[in-house]
C-alpha cells in the first residue's frame, strides 16, 4: 500500500471514530436543564425519568460561619450566593480568616411537581 492511501485509511478511520465521540456525548447531554437561580432550583416544568439526572449548576446561597440544621437557626446569619460549579479557590466572598475548620451552611430550595401531575 501507498503512503498516501494508509494515510487516507488512518485519517478516516479517526474521523469516525471522533464522530460517535461527538454523537455520544451530545446524547448524553440534558437538553432543557433548569439551572438555580437565587437558591432555587424549579424542577416544576422538567420531567424526570427513572434513569434521568439533574446537574445541580447555577446560583446557590450559603452561609460562612454557620451550621444549622433548620431553617430557623439562619434567620440572622449573612446569606451570600455563589456560582456553581466553580472552584473554591476562585471565591472571593469568603473572609480571609476562614480556615478549612470553618463550617459553611449551604441552603436550597427545590420546586417539584405535584405527585399525579403529569
Amino acid at each position: 500500500m501507498s503512503m498516501r492511501k494508509t494515510l487516507s485509511i488512518v485519517l478516516l478511520f479517526v474521523v469516525i471514530i471522533t464522530s460517535f465521540r461527538v454523537i455520544w456525548y451530545i446524547s448524553l447531554l440534558p437538553l432543557h436543564q433548569p439551572f438555580a437561580e437565587q437558591g432555587v432550583l424549579d424542577l416544576s416544568e422538567f420531567s424526570l425519568s427513572d434513569k434521568d439526572s439533574v446537574v445541580l449548576d447555577g446560583e446557590w446561597s450559603f452561609y460562612p460561619n454557620a451550621f444549622a440544621t433548620t431553617e430557623d437557626q439562619l434567620i440572622g446569619q449573612e446569606e451570600k450566593t455563589i456560582k456553581v460549579p466553580l472552584g473554591w479557590n476562585k471565591v472571593s466572598l469568603l473572609p480571609k480568616e476562614v480556615n478549612k475548620s470553618e463550617r459553611i451552611n449551604f441552603a436550597s430550595a427545590f420546586k417539584m411537581q405535584r405527585s399525579g401531575t403529569r
